[in-house]
């Protein structure tokens, strides 16, 4: 493989990890190596720290447990990987006489996994850590091709720069996952679609609500088929700003609301249908779920009994039946929702069964 194409999958890789060991293989092809890896440190006063590292398809499936011995290995020490603003070469015979035990020990138990001479490059990436692209002969095996210390300093900043990214976008994935469950958890369908009604994504409550509710149905698409919001619901994206609807389905009745989407999100998510324009949001208008009453506690500072009337409350049913559950007068419990109300300052029921269901025990907490 040329240099286009390693560096064309090694960019790839930013978004792709898998297309990772396409790049080492065709390192440890040119390098002539037994295997080829990338490292990713963290600087400690110690030592260089491994965060994370792969191999190519032919590293032994044991040097990951290698790659956990930081506090054995030789190479890590940071006094012979100096902070430096370029590559940085490092081989074992760079290595003092001092630390020759401590090398040979090494390697001995790289010898034990077939694998022989070595040779590293670092580079730094600020903040982030070390940056590492090591090769090792294979024991028993052909030296490195001569070359070998040049390609692996040409490669080291683009190996740079695609940690740098891998790191970025990981962080990225997690910000959106963690935003995937705190939108499940409040029980709602989310729908990403174009200007066309072509679903894009969703959460996994969309995509059960999109069949539940016939919201959407499965069209032809290119050369392959696509949910497509229903003709009905295509109204919701001809206006330039929210727009509501009440879905009537036989199972009950959803409430719909369909918003403009900020584009810059979605720049490096390639899409076959194209950037989403419109997120689509959606509730069970008949799923009120009350919360449990011992997180009303101290959110709401009441008493286990009133804790026990909101949630009561919450969930649609009366005073008088609550009353009765209870085994007191009607007047008791109208007593008790009227301290509750002064505690909330809320001065009529409704208002105080909206203040708790908008409220983060109402929205995310465990329900009964």
């Amino acid at each position: 493989m040329d240099d286009a194409g390693i560096l064309g999958h090694l960019y790839g890789a930013a978004h792709d990890s898998r297309r990772l060991t396409i790049v080492l293989d065709a390192l440890r092809a040119r390098t002539g190596a037994g295997s080829v890896t990338i490292h990713w440190f963290h600087r400690r006063a110690d030592r260089l720290r491994h965060r994370w590292m792969v191999g190519c398809s032919q590293t032994p499936a044991d040097f990951a447990d290698l790659g956990a011995m930081d506090d054995i290995n030789p190479r890590t020490i940071a006094a012979l990987n100096p902070v430096h603003s370029g590559v940085v070469m490092l081989e074992d015979s760079h290595i003092p006489d001092i630390l020759s035990d401590e090398v040979a020990e090494w390697q001995k138990k790289l010898r034990n996994s077939g694998l022989g001479q070595f040779i590293g490059a670092r580079m730094t990436m600020g903040e982030l850590g070390e940056a590492g692209l090591a090769v090792h002969a294979a024991h028993g095996g052909q030296a490195p091709a001569q070359d070998c210390r040049a390609t692996l300093t040409s490669m080291m900043p683009h190996v740079r720069e695609v940690l740098k990214l891998s790191v970025a976008n990981a962080e990225r994935e997690r910000e959106r996952e963690s935003m995937r469950l705190l939108i499940d958890q409040m029980r709602l369908g989310v729908l990403f679609c174009n200007a066309s009604g072509w679903i894009i994504t969703a959460n996994a409550i969309g995509q059960r609500w999109m069949t539940n509710a016939a919201l959407a149905a499965p069209e032809r698409c290119g050369l392959g088929q696509r949910a497509r919001l229903v003709t009905a619901a295509r109204g919701l994206l001809l206006s330039h700003g929210p727009s509501e609807m009440r879905w009537t389905t036989p199972a009950g009745d959803w409430l719909i609301r369909a918003m403009p989407l900020v584009q810059d999100g979605f720049d490096t998510i390639p899409q076959p249908l194209g950037r989403p324009s419109h997120v689509i949001v959606g509730c069970d208008a008949d799923g009120r779920v009350s919360p449990a009453p011992g997180e009303l506690l101290a959110l709401f500072g009441v008493t286990r009994v009133e804790a026990e009337l909101l949630a009561h409350l919450c969930m649609g049913e009366d005073l008088r039946a609550f009353a009765q559950s209870r085994g007191v007068s009607i007047h008791t419990a109208r007593t008790q929702l009227k301290q509750v109300m002064a505690k909330t300052r809320t001065h009529r029921q409704s208002d105080l069964v909206r203040l708790v269901m908008n409220s983060p025990v109402g929205l995310f907490g465990s329900h009964h």
